[in-house]
This record gives structure tokens, sequence and C-alpha cells, in this order.
């Protein structure tokens, strides 16, 4: 029993849990980035490559893919689309997708540095 509470409180205080966790969100993100990525080139095969921001628009309430979908305008600064993807436990990244339909996001931009750092753990433990 002591033996089990000991190694609990190893795994809680080295952060295992959290990286899981980091890790599934960062998986969930990528899901995420795909599918809308694939939405796009649907878009365009429909449109014959003539798909603009407005387009985006009527998918505003609807899916992608498994996803629920949330368009906004945002052309304060220069013309784009904020979409967020929502899946079925609540959990939603946001992107921005501009003139040129190319999707940028703050949550993508995170995903890459934590899969740069799980490599980097990962890469340390098979050197150890």
């Amino acid at each position: 029993m002591i033996l089990a509470g000991v190694a609990i409180a190893g795994l809680t205080n080295s952060g295992l849990f959290s990286k899981s966790k980091e890790a599934r969100d960062t998986a969930k993100i990528a899901n995420m980035y795909e599918a809308l990525s694939l939405k796009i080139v649907e878009m365009q095969m429909e449109k014959q490559g003539n798909v603009t921001l407005e387009d985006f628009d009527e998918l505003n309430g609807g899916t992608i893919s498994q996803y629920k979908v949330k368009v906004e305008n945002n052309s304060i600064e220069t013309p784009s689309r904020q979409i967020t993807l929502t899946d079925d436990s609540e959990f939603s990244a946001t992107f921005s997708v501009n003139k040129n339909l190319e999707i940028s996001s703050e949550e993508v931009l995170k995903c890459q540095n934590t899969l740069i750092r799980i490599c980097l753990i990962c890469l340390t433990l098979l050197v150890v």
C-alpha cells in the first residue's frame, strides 16, 4: 500500500499525468486541423477553385467531420474567418482562415511546440 502511494506520488510529481493530458489535447487539435484542411480541399473541388471567405459563413452552425462549427467574421485588420471546432466532450480549438485559404492558429503553434518537447523527452529516455 505504501509502495503504491509512493509510486503514484512519483508519477504526479513528475508531471506524467499533465504530459499525457497535453498529448491528448495536442492530438485533438491536430485532428481538428486536419478536418478543417480536408473541408477546404472539398470546398475547392466543389467550387472549382473559386472559394471565398464568404463561403465559410455557410458552415456556421453545421458540422465538419464530427465537430460542431462556429464561424465568425474577423475583418478588422485583414479579411479572415475565425472557425471554432468543438467535439462531443466540448473541447474546442479556434483557427483563422485568411483570404488565401491558409489556416493559422495559436493552438497549432502550441501543438507543434508540445510535439517537439515530447520528441525531445523520448530521445532523452532512449539515450539513457
